[in-house]
């Protein structure tokens, strides 16, 4: 597990708030709130409170390998019924299944870079709980496998929620709406193509610095020098 994982829910576990992680998929993370133990309508205030701390915590997370290197996230969320179960026998897993998991996913990712895209259900409890959660309307976004658009929001903070939060970038025409831009990739490999080539001419002055040179110097048959350098 990277550092980053400290920022998991984790950082909750002294604390009455319960998450139930998942799993981890490539480099998605998927954690729930409200399961196994049922907890009302705490699941969307809890839920959305971890967003904004994993978000925030982004914008100052360095990676130790490359920490020019800024990292890309996106977050959705949904709320909704699901049926959840242990499956499997050599490793049993608890699981979850349904429409809300799959538009949890969709919501992910049809997102933006460094943006908490939720689902209009989810709003609706936030607002409910008039505990100071700020929203902002995206639109009608086109969730793929739901059969049509579907109004989503970001959520952009909260009341009393101090913590610096990055900024979204600004997309042009055409650009993608997530994810890394062609230049930017380019870019990317350029910076590592450099660290790399840096890394290799740092090792070679070392390993020079540190051999040493045995020279052979045959006296006689029976003799032979060794010059160290």
């Amino acid at each position: 597990m990277s550092p980053f994982s400290e920022q998991s829910p984790a950082t909750y576990e002294n604390s009455n708030i319960v998450f139930y992680e998942v799993e981890t998929i490539g480099d998605a993370y998927m954690v729930a709130s409200g399961l196994p133990v049922a907890n009302g309508d705490r699941h969307a205030a809890e839920i959305s409170n971890m967003a904004l701390d994993i978000l925030s915590a982004v914008g100052t997370f360095k990676m130790r390998h490359m920490p020019d290197l800024p990292v890309r996230i996106r977050i959705g969320l949904h709320s909704g019924p699901c049926v959840a179960g242990v499956v499997g026998l050599t490793m049993p897993r608890y699981c979850l299944f349904g429409d809300t998991v799959t538009t949890a996913s969709r919501m992910e990712s049809t997102g933006m870079l460094y943006r908490i895209h939720v689902h209009n259900s989810t709003v609706k409890i936030l607002l409910d709980l008039k505990a100071g959660y700020k929203v902002q309307l995206r639109g009608r976004t086109d969730l793929k496998g739901k059969g049509g658009t579907e109004e989503t929001y970001w959520l952009i903070g909260k009341d009393n929620f101090e913590k610096p939060l990055p900024v979204p970038p600004e997309f042009k025409k055409g650009q993608m709406a997530h994810g890394l831009q062609m230049e930017e990739i380019a870019r990317s490999a350029q910076e590592i193509n450099k660290d790399f080539k840096r890394l290799l001419q740092n090792a070679v002055k070392k390993i020079s610095t540190i051999r040493t040179v045995i020279q052979i110097t045959m006296v006689d048959d029976n003799n032979v020098m060794m010059h160290h350098h």
